[in-house]
């Protein structure tokens, strides 16, 4: 026999042997052993067995004696039910109503007995499973559902309403009261001026009427002013009522509160402890592997887990608080809890399409996706981490933009390049600016960029308009360049192409490195440039290094002063702007 195959055949002759012991069971035969001998019972298994046969004769017998008791009950609501049944049938029209109400309620009892004589009788059968369905009524159901809150409700208010009833009823009779005085002295001098007999008798009934009146509001008054003090509580203190007050919280609904909130901790640090498991044996298994993996992959997947936990381990807390709240037997916070779910499926309908969007961008499935470029307010951004409030930073901007997760659904976003610069300036950077000042960046956050001129003025832009704003930087390329324009006299033209440009490169450099610039010059360019109508213009183009561009204006005086300096040293002449002006022959 294979290994494989052994397992199924013992599991075989297991079920076999199964099913035969409950036949034999089902039979009412039990299988014993040929040699097995019947061990005798001991002392304390013979008295379980009575105790339990004694209690069972006692079941019996209250059964017994309340089914008497009940049967004799309805023996007396028959009798009861003839009489009225043979009084209706004498009575005159104007008290036949009384009579079959009476009727009514007596019918009603016998139903009740029946039925309760029934149900004792059958042991506690269920008898709904033999009625018939009723059609689903949703009012009937949302009042019996939110029954348990308007009772609790009129509960809570039943006190200030019989107050304010209990002061009403005062207030009426007094009024009342003022009235019959009226009524009385009216009466009393109409029985003064010695009527007639016949209106003398009608008159003294009258006043024992309206008397009547006068005692019965007095006694009203009376007893409304005694349930009035004792509900006002002139008797027990207020540290007594609260101290009682919260000895039936804390007795009742505050225990209820206090058993949910530990079953939701223990039911989160379960849902915590399965996660920090799965999570390390998930390490454990991992091996590092050169396959490349899909980041954005791995990122859905992960988020998709995320909120399906989370949303489980909500659902387990919800279902475990209503699990207490109906053992407890609370049903005002358990219909609070249904009203409120109602709520939220109701909302959750008329919101769920809108929200769709927003679910795949959490879920990072949306146009906009986590780690991708994307240019909000005319500003690029790197979408950092997406959330209820998506961050959203840019490596050259101090600090990061919070921004709502609608405002991210119309968006679309793109992978990110290694050399693509994410804003033309940092903090540091030297500007030239479009009116050819030179300015230093001061600081730069999402809002404004501050900038400091040579002279120490400052300005601020908002940031959106200065990355549009057209300048140059000189310190984000590694170099920059100044140039100058230079010109000499016509008289030196025979040397114009061949030792000027020598010499002026010299002095140049010489210049720049008195004015301590000499090792961040990276070149030095010197051209003859144009013929102009009073000089020959030659360009000077200097380049330097990055690191001196706070210098940009010292280069070009440099300059200047260098060619001068060089002009001077080999009597070369400087031309000023001249207008030569021909005389004709006469």
């Amino acid at each position: 026999m294979s290994k494989l195959n052994k397992p199924i055949h013992i599991l075989s002759l297991f079920l076999s042997l199964l099913l035969i012991t409950s036949a034999s069971f089902a039979d009412g035969q039990v299988p014993t052993a040929p040699s097995a001998i019947a061990e005798p019972e001991t002392k304390e298994e013979i008295l379980a067995q009575e105790a339990i046969r004694v209690a069972e004769q006692k079941k019996q017998q209250s059964a017994l004696e309340s089914l008497e008791s009940t049967q004799q009950a309805i023996k007396e609501k028959t009798a009861e039910q003839l009489e009225l049944q043979s009084a209706l049938k004498k009575a005159d029209a104007s008290v036949k109503p009384e009579i079959q109400a009476s009727l009514e309620a007596v019918n009603a009892e016998i139903k009740k007995l029946n039925q309760s004589f029934e149900q004792v009788a059958i042991g506690g059968v269920n008898l709904s499973v033999f009625g018939k369905e009723e059609p689903f009524d949703w009012q009937k159901e949302l009042v019996l559902i939110t029954q348990p809150i308007l009772e609790s409700l009129k509960g809570l208010t039943e006190k200030p309403r019989k107050i304010e009833r209990l002061r009403t009823i005062i207030s009426e009779r007094e009024v009342q009261i003022s009235e019959i005085d009226k009524a009385l002295k009216t009466i009393q001098n109409r029985l003064a001026s010695q009527p007639t007999t016949l209106i003398a008798g009608k008159l003294k009934e009258t006043l024992s009427t309206w008397e009547g009146y006068q005692k019965n509001n007095l006694r009203e008054i009376e007893l409304a002013e005694v349930q009035l003090e004792s509900l006002l509580g002139n008797n027990v203190s207020w540290y007594e009522t609260l101290n009682s007050t919260f000895g039936q919280f804390v007795k009742g609904r505050g225990k209820t509160l206090l058993i949910a909130f530990v079953v939701s901790i223990i039911v989160w640090l379960l849902m915590k402890g399965l996660l920090t498991l799965l999570m390390y044996r998930r390490k454990s298994k991992s091996q590092p592997s050169n396959k490349p993996t899909n980041k954005a992959r791995n990122l859905t997947s992960y988020r998709l887990a995320h909120y399906l936990y989370k949303l489980l381990t909500t659902v387990l807390i919800v279902f475990s608080i209503m699990i207490v709240l109906y053992v407890r037997g609370d049903l005002l916070l358990l219909a609070l809890m249904i009203i409120v779910f109602i709520g939220f499926a109701v909302a959750l309908k008329q919101l769920l399409p809108r929200y769709v969007t927003e679910a795949r961008l959490l879920l990072n499935l949306g146009s906009a996706r986590e780690g991708e470029r994307i240019i909000y307010n005319g500003i690029p951004w790197e979408i950092a981490h997406i959330n209820v409030h998506t961050i959203l930073k840019n490596p050259s901007l101090q600090g990061v933009l919070r921004i709502p997760l609608s405002e991210l659904a119309g968006i679309n976003s793109r992978v990110l390049s290694n050399d693509e610069s994410w804003f033309p300036s940092r903090k540091g950077d030297y500007l030239l600016m479009s009116d050819g000042s030179v300015a230093e960046v001061l600081s730069q956050t999402p809002e404004n960029v501050e900038l400091q001129s040579r002279a120490g003025m400052r300005s601020s832009f908002p940031t959106q308009s200065f990355f549009g704003m057209d300048f140059h930087n000189l310190t984000r390329g590694g170099s920059y360049g100044v140039g100058s324009t230079f010109g000499i006299d016509y008289s030196h033209t025979n040397i114009s192409l061949s030792t000027v440009p020598e010499a002026f490169k010299l002095a140049t450099i010489e210049g720049l490195r008195s004015a301590g610039l000499g090792e961040h010059v990276e070149d030095v360019l010197v051209d003859f440039q144009t013929a102009n109508s009073s000089s020959l213009d030659y360009l000077i183009y200097v380049t330097l290094n990055s690191r001196v561009a706070s210098s940009y204006f010292k280069v070009s005086r440099v300059i200047q002063q260098s060619c001068v300096r060089a002009c001077n040293q080999n009597n070369w002449g400087i031309p000023f702007p001249q207008l030569i002006v021909h005389k004709p022959e006469t």
